[in-house]
């Protein structure tokens, strides 16, 4: 799963960049290209000015670096001990060395291997207690061929295979012994939330700046939206994924989603009214709810279109356009679920105090914080 994650940082006073951005050189193309050579092309980023560029690149890995130091707690894949917790699996080993085993096979060379080994089930596989041929003939069924008949099927306990249950948990699961203690098992960050991240990634146009614009991180662009068009801007604003409290452009993002939604909404509404689709909408599902893209529901029928805008954090009483699963404030994670801002039937009450959460966040940060999106898999 692909989620959101708003945070913040505080620069050095000398952290912000120098050079101003000249004439022939707009902010959507520097930020264009700082994606590009993110995927591997540079070709764009080689024509441009060297002292921006280089500029811009140690900017984005200051940025990036805090981002990182504040993200760590919360890896699934940490390796440093401070933050792990033993999970203890001996007595689990112990009983399993004594009384289980493996089913194995033993080829036409006299080897034995698992039936899970690759030598064997790539070809082979077991049914019913027999060894037959995969997908033999024109027909691709199984078939009991001479060379599956001279293989032996047995289950081997895991006594006779491994000295004892220590070296049972080390070489069959892989467990690690705990140290200072005859434990074996694995480690897991009982704080995790997320293991991988880019910053952008699959929603890499967040906040809205000025053209002249410096201190912005471009972003990482997700896989998935490497041959896509950049989402357009208004006239003398770039889309970024990461600017200053003071720089974006709040109230002019507030405007555009509005218009997006309103949009949404009434097309939706039609749609829903009519019974019928776009034929080139085929993420569009209706159903008793409203209209669905994906499994998400997009128009509740039930709403009026005040009442969408709500929902979406776009009303009065927002002042900060921004929703996101999850806010890490200070190093510390807050998402709307830890927060029981969302019920087991998924409430529109909860998620209007979430999107008060997020409100409140941002609104209690000083002007020059940095404000980064992350995109966060788990």
């Amino acid at each position: 799963m692909h989620f959101t994650v708003l945070t913040s940082i505080l620069l050095s006073e000398n952290a912000g960049q120098n050079c101003k951005l000249p004439a022939s050189l707009p902010l959507n193309t520097l930020v264009a290209a700082m994606r590009r050579s993110r995927n591997g092309d540079k070709a764009l980023l080689d024509t441009l000015d060297s002292t921006i560029v280089n500029e811009q690149v140690q900017f984005e890995n200051n940025v990036e670096s805090i981002v990182l130091e504040q993200l760590y707690p919360y890896w699934a894949n940490i390796e440093d001990t401070a933050y792990l917790e033993f999970n203890d699996c001996t007595e689990q080993c112990k009983e399993e060395y004594a009384t289980g085993g493996e089913d194995k096979v033993q080829l036409v060379n006299g080897q034995w291997v698992s039936v899970y080994d690759s030598r064997f089930s790539d070809t082979y596989e077991v049914f019913e207690g027999k060894i037959y041929k995969r997908a033999f003939g024109p027909l691709h069924h199984r078939k009991r061929t001479k060379k599956a008949k001279r293989m032996k099927l047995a289950n081997i306990p895991f006594r006779v295979q491994y000295s004892d249950y220590r070296e049972y948990a080390e070489e069959y699961w892989g467990f690690k012994r705990k140290e200072g203690a005859d434990a074996y098992g694995f480690y897991t960050n009982p704080n995790t939330e997320f293991d991988w991240f880019q910053i952008g990634g699959r929603w890499p146009d967040r906040f809205l700046v000025k053209a002249d614009c410096r201190d912005v991180f471009s972003g990482d662009l997700s896989f998935f939206l490497r041959d896509e068009p950049a989402e357009a801007a208004p006239d003398g604003y770039c889309w970024v994924t990461g600017a200053r409290k003071k720089d974006i452009a709040w109230d002019l993002m507030k405007e555009l989603f509005i218009q997006r939604e309103c949009e949404t909404f009434l097309s939706c509404e039609k749609w829903y009214q009519s019974g019928k689709l776009p034929s080139d909408r085929h993420d569009l599902s209706i159903t008793e709810k409203g209209i669905t893209s994906w499994g998400k529901l997009i128009y509740d029928k039930g709403q009026t279109l005040e009442e969408h805008l709500r929902c979406k954090a776009l009303s009065e009483e927002y002042r900060y356009p921004l929703t996101t699963y999850a806010v890490l404030d200070d190093g510390v994670w807050n998402d709307l679920y830890e927060m029981k801002c969302v019920s087991e039937d998924n409430g529109k009450g909860n998620n209007q105090l979430w999107h008060q959460v997020v409100e409140k966040y941002i609104a209690s940060l000083p002007e020059e914080a940095m404000l980064v999106s992350l995109d966060c898999h788990i």
